[in-house]
């Protein structure tokens, strides 16, 4: 399998790039290489992988209020945010 190929797939699946190294049996720091040399969008960070997993694991009660507090507090994070929208949406 070509690093490209493997790179689409990691996007299509949400992985990470250490996690498409580990499945595609290739270095993940070559999947960087790739995603500059094509102009590639980004893989999902561990931050965001871990975020989405955990909101994954929530109710929707439970989303709606995090999502309130992370308005409220002023210092809300964007990308949690969207994080939280997008579970709601494919909720539905």
């Amino acid at each position: 399998m070509r690093l490209e190929d493997a790179y689409r797939l990691a996007l299509a699946r949400g992985l990470t790039a250490k996690q498409a190294g580990a499945e595609f049996g290739v270095n993940y720091s070559s999947l960087g290489k790739v995603k500059n040399r094509y102009n590639f969008p980004s893989l999902v960070s561990e931050y965001e992988a871990q975020s989405m997993a955990s909101i994954a694991k929530m109710k929707d009660e439970e989303i709606k209020s995090y999502m309130n507090v992370l308005k409220t507090n002023g210092r809300g994070i964007h990308r949690d945010i969207k994080l939280c929208q997008k579970e709601l949406a494919k909720r539905k």
